[in-house]
């Protein structure tokens, strides 16, 4: 009986857990975004580390979501990039986007 109901609770763990998307390209942005929040948090203002990679046209954070071409040199632009084209190994069989 105990092993029954394991394997109806594995079971149901691995069916409800597949439709999970934890690491999608929004995730990366928002794990580089933290991490610059922390490294901040221990060294203090670095804007030139802001401004070169992480600040838009209006003084705040680049948003989370897929980069327009021309702003795919900013940090969170770059981790979208990353995981959705896997630039950096090819594993996904698409062509690299940018140059």
């Amino acid at each position: 009986m105990k092993k029954m109901i394991f394997l109806i609770t594995v079971s149901l763990f691995i069916i409800c857990s597949s439709s999970i998307k934890a690491h999608k390209e929004w995730v990366h942005q928002y794990i580089i975004k933290q991490a610059y929040l922390l490294l901040q948090n221990q060294y203090g203002q670095m804007p030139s580390l802001f401004d070169s990679y992480f600040r838009d046209s209006n003084g705040n954070f680049y948003s989370y979501g897929e980069p327009s071409h021309y702003s795919i040199t900013h940090a969170l632009g770059g981790a979208w990039a990353e995981d959705h084209s896997d630039i950096v190994f090819g594993y996904c069989g698409f062509p690299i986007p940018f140059r």
